[in-house]
């Protein structure tokens, strides 16, 4: 009997032995995924930082980049820019003057007396032989001292005009 009781304590040692391990087993199983669901929600916290401080660093770069870019075209353009908007200026300076002293270049052929100057729409009007007191002719007269000779919109529209004999005479009384 004694065996008996013996054996019975060492099944009942071996059972609750047995039920402790499973029970621990259970809770390390627990505490083994609740770890590692931390483990991976701080890995996947930690590289989602240092992706967007990559991001961050190639954005830095990239406008860096931009910016050396941008300094580069300048220091490459900025003086032809200059050149030619100051050539761009000299020449059209130099049509200004040209269409208000071209009554007295030598291939003018009217007298300069003669000449208004007016600049816009058209650059002369020429009332051909009033010094001489008769008018000959009225000549609307457009200069062009550049590269481009075409008329202007409103140069084109003054041509139109007097082709088709749209021309009147007025008396504003004041």
């Amino acid at each position: 009997m004694e065996n008996t009781s013996l054996f019975v304590i060492i099944i009942l040692f071996l059972c609750i032995s047995f039920i402790i391990i499973i029970s621990l087993y259970i809770k390390y199983s627990k505490l083994k995924l609740t770890i590692n669901n931390k483990v991976k929600e701080n890995f996947d916290k930690w590289v989602d930082s240092e992706l967007d401080q990559i991001r961050k660093n190639i954005e830095t770069i990239s406008q860096r980049e931009k910016n050396i870019e941008i300094q580069e075209w300048k220091s490459k353009y900025t003086n032809k820019i200059r050149v030619e908007a100051i050539e761009q200026s000299k020449s059209v300076t130099f049509g200004k003057i040209s269409e208000q002293l071209a009554p007295f270049f030598p291939n003018f052929t009217y007298n300069p007396n003669d000449a208004k100057f007016i600049g816009n729409p058209i650059d002369l009007i020429i009332f051909d032989g009033l010094k001489n007191g008769f008018i000959k002719n009225i000549i609307f007269l457009e200069i062009k001292t550049g590269i481009k000779k075409s008329l202007n919109k409103h140069e084109l529209l003054v041509k139109d005009a007097v082709f088709n004999k749209r021309v009147e005479w007025e008396i504003l009384k004041i």
